[in-house]
């Protein structure tokens, strides 16, 4: 498991003087990022921070951006895809690549997460491998 403190991440912020601020928060944990708008000219985004904390865990998975009074009650959410700002992981085709050749290719879809270690950073199991399970840190 991610580490609380390790969890989230402000990629950037849009702050109008006298408000609104929205901050473009990564949940590394759930793999998204959720704009957190607040009618305050937040100069930081630790408010947004606190306010996502407190309600990351009941947004369904297609809510892409939240806007949040400044007493922390959620006036409206947006499951619009216009507003998904998720960036994600590049995977080149492995046809365009250069690996050795004694590397095995998994597909990702075979793979079991054990756990998320890190942003991008998972343990895995490969349960159709015939090879002894081996653990790396």
């Amino acid at each position: 498991m991610i580490d609380a403190e390790d969890r989230f991440f402000a990629t950037s912020g849009a702050i109008y003087p006298g408000g609104p601020s929205t901050w473009y928060i990564v949940d590394w944990d759930q793999r998204r990022l959720v704009s957190v708008t607040m009618d305050e000219e937040l100069e930081s985004e630790d408010p947004a921070f606190e306010q996502l904390i407190k309600h990351i865990d009941g947004l369904a998975p297609n809510v892409y951006a939240i806007h949040v009074s400044s007493n922390g009650d959620l006036i409206s959410t947006s499951t619009d895809p216009k507003d998904d700002e998720t960036r994600c992981v590049y995977y080149p085709p492995l046809d365009t690549i250069q690996r050795l050749e004694e590397i095995k290719v998994v597909s990702r879809e075979k793979l079991k997460e054990l756990d998320r270690l890190g942003p991008n950073v998972d343990l895995v199991l490969c349960p159709q491998s015939s090879e002894p399970t081996k653990k790396a840190s």
